[in-house]
């Protein structure tokens, strides 16, 4: 193969500008001597100048068939749906493509795509750039040397929470071609293919009900007589690797990275390492997608100018999506146990807007709407990143935020029922305050406006403040304190009852306290990972009351609000039947974990264990104080080697991260305590802050007879039903 300074320089055009294009392929473009980017093709028009002015390409364009014949190859970044037909238009002129995964959609989709190349001449190769990773091609010559001995099973668990950047909902639409399958599967798939061989028969089942699947399954029988099973996630954090059993060792390999181990079998022991050796390739320790993708352009263009094939053909590709056909074509549904359908005596068919959506709840909301009621769900949606949860279902996404006037009046055209969700949950307090103040000033507008049926607000108990122990009611007063939660719902509340007060607007307010449930991040998958990691203190020997209500009763309250007349003007305090102590509630997550992490004390322990903190970290709180203080930083930030990383921090994060970055950082209310821990028998723990004690301590009992008496509201779930499907889930989202 020739040196790339001796190839000719081909001018390249990228056909779709979304995250791959800028976060992947511009990057390593842009600094290749092998090729020019010469044009920039997306129907969105304004982003695709913004990247061209950012990465300096010379064209821009709506209509890819206006560089035919100024380019010699292309880069095919669009939607899996559309890669198809692009691709073909390119092929037949001649012109090389570079198609991101998955190739195609179809098997009949690839036979074309490949018919093409091969009529035309052009280079055909696909973005299935694992089969890159020093790791991957290591496993393999492994199992194709007979390494392992015969294979006899193999286990493949591939999934994180989303978090991929996207632009619209379009990724998450059904006609997009698929959700994680065809998404994350695509690699998946095909390295399973690739190293083990065709396979036999197949098992597919996933959760979709109507939009695009977030988990799925595959069992397989491969050809050469080896079972497994193939498990993918957007929704949960998996292990990420792929285990291979044969009849002389098992091999573990990461499916992102370049770790694998080695078990002889019957051995007590394994070799664990990263690869970094591969056949003619100068490795390092890690490769980046960036490196990645940069061995795949250089293997494609080395392929156009020595006109061979490329490292991964379309008839290598075509074999994983003729898997992924068949796996859509055959769904089962994939059983969440926590998720049961229930039969409802409310509307049929609402008309629905849910902000707030994305959130924890306001998911489990989505979902009883659809399952339960067959509404016509639309969620406002600030974030589509978010969205793969909720996105199983046939729901309409509509971009916009709650702050957004206007946004918030356009998606609220058509609709009968708002549930309102949002609030700020991010940056600083006066950001947290306007998200959800105006925020609800705005969905209040735009329903009395639309002249909605009602409007549910979830508010929360903490309107109530510091309550006393004994038993509180809705009629308990309203109170101020010094969190910017609680007095940003407490001016939202009010703000609701006004415009019921004033104009007639039909609106009721829900009030939840201890919320906990699958999903849910505070009292759920918080608690666990304080669990987890060190001690957790409860005062009074965590005898204080806990009004824990599990999430789908939250729902179930929200549903009624929304469908009975009675509820109108009425704010609802929503909790179980009966309270539970603290320590029965710690103890039911303990009790999943398997571990002891609870500190029972009482108020002379709580004592000794604050000033014993104190004094492990009094040199740090005073550094941290200092850093607070912003005649300190502005001295800092001046010195040459902090101002420089200060300046390039501040020049390549996005203008809102970087203030939320820099609030969190550096004029964090929160003091040390918060931050740093103290050791406790061997395990770290986080002194309480004064409301934490409040918190844990009281022995208030919340009366939920009003919810009851108007609403028809009766608690499906106690303490032990409820953590029970709470363990599910925890077991299937592997926290445990």
């Amino acid at each position: 193969m020739r040196n790339s300074s001796e190839l000719a320089t081909l001018k390249l055009a990228i056909i779709g500008c979304g995250a791959a294009a800028e976060q992947v392929h511009l990057p390593v473009i842009v600094t290749s001597d092998t090729v020019e980017a010469t044009a920039l093709v997306d129907k969105d028009i304004a982003r695709a100048h913004k990247l061209a002015k950012k990465f300096a390409i010379p064209h821009v364009t709506d209509n890819y068939t206006e560089i035919f014949g100024q380019v010699d190859a292309v880069i095919v970044a669009l939607p899996h749906v559309l890669h198809s037909a692009v691709s073909i238009d390119f092929l037949r002129r001649g012109i090389h493509v570079l198609v991101e995964k998955p190739m195609a959609l179809t098997t009949d989709e690839c036979e074309a795509m490949i018919s093409a190349a091969n009529q035309s001449g052009a280079i055909l190769a696909v973005g299935l750039v694992r089969r890159f990773l020093h790791a991957h091609q290591f496993a393999k010559k492994l199992i194709s040397d007979g390494f392992l001995g015969t294979i006899k099973s193999f286990d493949v668990r591939e999934g994180s929470i989303y978090s991929w950047p996207v632009a619209s909902d379009f990724f998450f639409r059904k006609e997009a071609g698929g959700g994680v399958l065809a998404d994350t599967g695509a690699h998946t798939l095909d390295t399973i293919l690739w190293w083990l061989g065709d396979y036999d028969s197949f098992e597919y089942l996933d959760d979709n009900l109507g939009g695009v699947e977030a988990d799925c399954e595959i069992r397989l029988r491969m050809k050469n007589g080896a079972k497994g099973v193939v498990e993918l996630s957007r929704t949960r954090n998996l292990r990420n690797t792929a285990i291979i059993c044969g009849e002389k060792a098992t091999l573990e390999v990461q499916m992102r990275g370049p770790q694998i181990s080695i078990q002889p079998n019957g051995a007590n022991g394994k070799i664990i390492g990263n690869v970094t050796e591969s056949e003619n390739i100068e490795l390092k320790k890690n490769q980046s997608v960036g490196e990645l993708t940069r061995a795949q352009l250089e293997d494609w263009v080395a392929a156009i100018h020595d006109e061979r094939k490329p490292y991964i053909t379309g008839e290598e590709a075509a074999r994983s999506v003729r898997l992924l056909e068949a796996c859509y074509h055959n769904c089962k549904p994939l059983e969440l146990p926590w998720l049961k359908r229930n039969k409802t005596q409310g509307r049929k068919g609402m008309r629905v807007l849910v902000t707030g959506g994305t959130g924890s709840i306001g998911g489990h909301l989505v979902e009883r709407l659809v399952m339960d009621y067959n509404a016509e769900v639309r969620v406002l949606v600030r974030d589509f990143a978010r969205t793969s949860r909720i996105a199983r279902f046939p729901i309409q996404m509509v971009p916009g935020d709650v702050t957004d006037a206007i946004a918030v009046h356009k998606a609220m055209e058509g609709c009968d029922i708002v549930f309102h969700l949002a609030y700020g949950n991010r940056g600083s307090p006066s950001l947290r305050k306007r998200e959800t103040v105006q925020g609800t000033k705005n969905v209040l507008e735009a329903a009395l406006r639309h002249k909605l049926k009602r409007v549910v607000n979830v508010s929360t108990i903490s309107v109530y403040g510091k309550t006393k122990d004994g038993d509180l009611d809705e009629s308990a007063p309203r109170k101020y304190s010094n969190r910017v939660y609680a007095n940003s719902k407490l001016k939202a509340e009010k703000l609701a009852f006004h415009y019921f007060r004033k104009y007639g607007l039909p609106v009721s307010i829900i009030q939840p306290t201890i919320v906990y449930g699958p999903f849910i991040k505070g009292w759920t998958i918080e608690v666990i990972e304080r669990l987890k990691m060190g001690r957790v203190i409860l005062p009074e020997e965590g005898k204080g009351l806990c009004n824990a209500v599990y999430v789908d009763d939250v729902v179930k309250a929200m549903l009624l609000a929304a469908t009975r007349d009675e509820a109108v003007g009425e704010a609802f305090l929503i909790s179980a039947k009966e309270p539970v102590t603290w320590r029965d509630f710690y103890s039911a997550y303990e009790q999943m974990l398997g571990v002891k992490s609870t500190i029972l004390a009482s108020q002379s322990d709580i004592a000794d264990l604050k000033k014993r903190y104190k004094q492990e970290h009094a040199t740090l709180h005073q550094i941290v104080t200092a850093l607070r203080r912003r005649d300190v930083l502005m001295w800092l930030t001046q010195l040459p080697a902090v101002e420089k990383i200060y300046k390039l921090a501040e020049a390549i994060i996005p203008p809102s991260r970087w203030e939320r970055l820099k609030y969190r950082v550096v004029l964090s209310e929160n003091p040390i305590e918060q931050s740093q821990p103290g050791v406790f028998e061997g395990k770290p723990f986080k002194p309480l802050t004064d409301f934490q004690a409040w918190e844990l301590r009281a022995r208030t009992r919340v009366m939920i007879d009003k919810a009851k008496r108007l609403l028809g509201y009766e608690p499906s779930f106690d303490l032990e039903q409820g953590m029970k499907l709470t363990e599910m889930w925890v077991k299937y989202s592997n926290l445990v």
